[in-house]
């Protein structure tokens, strides 16, 4: 056998055989949809939960500037006062205002992403049918302006802690919920935004 021979033979004997090379670049395809799955589940929630962070304070801005523009804030303006749907409505319709604050030209919309539909007004985190209130609850000492959000995603809201709080504790903190969030189920979100005393 000459040289030329040999390095044939040789050639044809190391590479892989059709069934080979497919199943090579299936468990290649397999594993690549794997890892980009995952980091892009994960990369999907945290979006999410910035998403969530970035309303909070928005909604907190929104009742400052509130403040800043009528000397009172929302809920003391409101024609129902007791009725947070009613309170939270005072940011973005002028029809939720005592009717001696109506007409006056200076009202603006405080958070032009929110819509008021069937008199309550609906946040865009998980289904997007769980509603937005405004309360005010005593903590510590201080009153608050407290923003609640129905039907918020367990994770979203765990991650949203994080942030707000850096660690997750449902029960403490400025974001809290009414139970402890599980991975898969819904809680209503409690945020203390605006110190009222």
């Amino acid at each position: 056998m000459n040289t030329k021979q040999m390095t044939q033979t040789l050639r044809r004997q190391a590479g892989y055989t059709i069934d080979q090379t497919i199943l090579i670049v299936a468990v290649i395809a397999i594993l690549v949809t794997m890892i980009v799955g995952s980091v892009g589940w994960d990369l999907l929630t945290r979006a999410g939960s910035t998403k969530l962070q970035s309303h909070l304070v928005q909604f907190e801005n929104a009742a400052g500037s509130f403040f800043s523009q009528y000397n009172m804030w929302p809920h003391q303006t409101s024609e129902t006062p007791g009725d947070g749907t009613v309170n939270f409505r005072t940011l973005i319709d002028e029809t939720a205002l005592v009717d001696a604050m109506e007409g006056g030209g200076e009202f603006r919309n405080y958070l032009p992403a929110y819509n008021v539909d069937g008199g309550v007004v609906n946040h865009p985190f998980g289904a997007g049918t769980g509603t937005v209130e405004l309360v005010t609850d005593v903590d510590g000492g201080q009153t608050y302006i407290v923003f609640e959000m129905t039907l918020v995603p367990a994770e979203e809201f765990n991650r949203a802690d994080n942030g707000v709080d850096g660690r997750e504790d449902w029960e403490n903190g400025r974001l809290r919920s009414d139970v402890a969030p599980v991975a898969g189920n819904t809680v209503t979100l409690r945020y203390f935004a605006n110190v009222i005393n």
